[in-house]
C-alpha cells in the first residue's frame, strides 16, 4: 500500500495570507499529498482571543483553500473546547484521517523551536508525526540548524527543515496596517479573503460594535448553549465541518460568500435578540445549500420526497422550493432534526404567519448580510434595536421591489406580511390595554 503523506498547517489564521499558502505549497513540493489547514480555537501559549472571531477565521481559511484541491480546511481544533493541544489533534488525525499507513508532518515556524519542549506531551507527539520547520528571516540556514541541534535528542530526531524561501508576510503586520490605514497590504492575501475582510470590516479601528461576525465566542462555546438539544449533539459530531465540505463542493464562490455572510449575521442577531447562535449559524449555512440547483431538479426532488408544492411553485420553483428542500435535506443529509432550525430554513425567502424568533432572524439575515451592500443598510439599522421592525421592512421592501419589476409575488409572501401586520397590531393593542 502506498504511504500517504499529510502535512498539517495550524495557527490562528488571523488572517490567512499568501505566506501561509507559500508554506503549504512548499509542503506539497516536499512530497506531501495533502495539506490540512487547521485554525486553532486558542493557543495554550496565547491567552488572549485572536482579534477575529472563530467563524470569520474559519470562513477565511475555507476561501484561502478553494483553488487547490490538495488543500483541506479542517475544524478539528475549532470544535474542541480551547486550549488547542497538538497531541490531541494528532491522535484524532492518526485514528480518523491518516490511519496507520501515513506519514504526518506538523508544520511549525522556526520561532516556535524554543517552546517546543513545553508543548503538552511533546514526547508522545513526536512518536506520531514529524515536525517540519519553516525558516524565518532571523532563523535560517546555519542558525536554524544550530537551533535544532539544541533541542533534546528525542525531539530533534523528529525534526526536519521544510525547504523554502523565507516568507516576509505576517498576520500581525496585516492586522496593524488595516487598523491604521483601513487598507490591506498589496499582495498579502488571496482575493476571496481580501473581499471577506473588506466586506466585514475586519481589523478596522472603526468597525462598528454590532458588525456581524458571530460575536467573540467560537463554535465550542456556542455548542454549549445547545447542550442537551439534538443540534448540540449533532454539532459535537462535526456537523458544521460536513456542511462546509458540501457547500465548498456545491456552491460557486459568490454564493458561498453569501452563505457565510448570512451565517455570521444570523449568529450575531441571535446573540442580540436572545436566540441560540449555534442554531442560527447552522440555519444560515444550510439555507441556500440547493439554491444553485436547476428548477426542474428542485421540483423533482421535492416531489420525490412528498413535499407540498403549490401551483405557484410549479411556475417559479426557485422562489420557495430551495428553502423547503434544504429544510428537508438538513435532516436527510446531516441528521439535523431540530424543528426551529428546519422551520427557519424553510421560511427564509417568504416568511410565514407566526414566525418563531429564529425564523425572523434568518429572514432578516438573508436580506441584510454585508454582501447585500448599502441598499440594505436601513434594515441593518432597524435590526440593531427591533427585530420585528427589520422583518416588516424586509417584507415591504421585497414586495415593493417585485411590484416595481413587474414580477409575480408568491401568495405565501402576501399571507406572511398580512399575518405579521395583524400580529403587530394585536401586540400593540395588548400593550396599550
Amino acid at each position: 500500500m502506498t504511504e500517504r503523506r499529510i502535512a498539517i498547517l495550524g495557527g490562528s489564521f488571523d488572517p490567512p495570507h499568501l505566506g501561509h499558502a507559500a508554506i503549504a505549497r512548499a509542503a506539497l513540493d516536499a512530497g506531501a499529498d495533502q495539506v490540512i489547514w487547521m485554525p486553532a480555537a486558542a493557543s495554550p501559549f496565547k491567552q488572549a482571543r485572536p482579534p477575529a472571531p472563530a467563524l470569520d477565521r474559519w470562513a477565511m481559511v475555507v476561501l484561502a483553500t478553494l483553488d487547490e484541491p490538495r488543500f483541506v480546511a479542517s475544524r478539528a481544533e475549532l470544535d474542541r473546547p480551547p486550549p488547542s493541544f497538538s497531541i490531541e489533534t494528532a491522535i484524532r488525525l492518526r485514528a480518523e484521517i491518516a490511519a496507520p499507513h501515513a506519514t504526518l508532518w506538523w508544520i511549525v515556524g522556526a520561532d516556535h523551536l524554543a517552546e517546543i519542549g513545553r508543548w503538552h506531551r511533546v514526547e508522545d507527539l513526536v512518536q506520531l508525526l514529524r515536525l517540519a520547520v519553516v525558516p524565518r528571516h532571523d532563523l535560517r540556514d546555519a542558525a536554524l540548524l544550530e537551533a535544532i541541534e539544541r533541542l533534546p535528542e528525542r525531539i530533534r530526531s523528529a525534526v526536519e527543515v521544510l525547504p523554502m524561501p523565507v516568507v516576509a508576510l505576517s498576520s500581525t503586520e496585516i492586522r496593524r496596517q488595516v487598523r491604521q490605514t483601513g487598507e490591506l497590504p498589496a499582495r498579502a492575501v488571496v482575493s476571496g479573503v481580501s473581499q471577506y475582510i473588506a466586506r466585514y470590516g475586519l481589523y478596522r479601528a472603526d468597525r462598528p460594535a454590532g458588525a456581524p461576525a458571530s460575536a467573540q465566542a467560537g463554535p465550542a462555546e456556542h455548542a454549549a448553549t445547545a447542550a442537551g438539544s439534538d443540534l448540540g449533539s449533532q454539532r459535537a459530531e462535526g456537523v458544521e465541518e460536513r456542511i462546509m465540505d458540501q457547500l465548498v463542493r456545491e456552491l460557486p464562490r459568490a454564493r458561498l460568500e453569501h452563505v457565510l455572510g448570512v451565517a455570521g449575521t444570523a449568529a450575531e442577531l441571535a446573540e442580540r435578540f436572545g436566540a441560540d447562535p449555534g442554531k442560527a449559524r447552522i440555519a444560515g449555512l444550510l439555507h441556500d445549500i440547493v439554491r444553485v440547483w436547476p428548477p426542474e431538479r428542485l421540483l423533482a426532488a421535492c416531489q420525490e420526497r412528498g413535499l407540498a408544492v403549490a401551483g405557484f411553485d410549479l411556475e417559479h420553483p426557485l422562489v420557495r422550493l430551495h428553502g423547503l428542500l434544504a429544510s428537508h435535506l438538513a435532516e436527510e443529509w446531516f441528521g439535523i432534526k431540530d424543528p426551529d432550525v428546519k422551520a427557519a430554513i424553510a421560511s427564509h425567502t417568504l416568511g410565514r404567519p407566526q414566525m418563531s424568533r429564529l425564523e425572523r432572524i434568518l429572514y432578516v439575515a438573508d436580506y441584510c448580510e454585508p454582501g447585500r451592500g448599502p441598499q440594505a443598510e436601513d434594515v441593518r439599522l432597524a435590526a440593531r434595536d427591533d427585530l420585528d421592525a427589520a422583518v416588516r421592512l424586509v417584507m415591504d421592501r421585497t414586495i415593493a421591489y417585485l411590484l416595481e419589476q413587474g414580477r409575480a409575488i408568491h401568495p405565501l409572501a402576501v399571507e406572511a406580511r398580512n399575518a405579521f401586520l395583524e400580529d403587530s397590531v394585536r401586540a400593540g393593542l395588548t400593550k396599550k390595554s
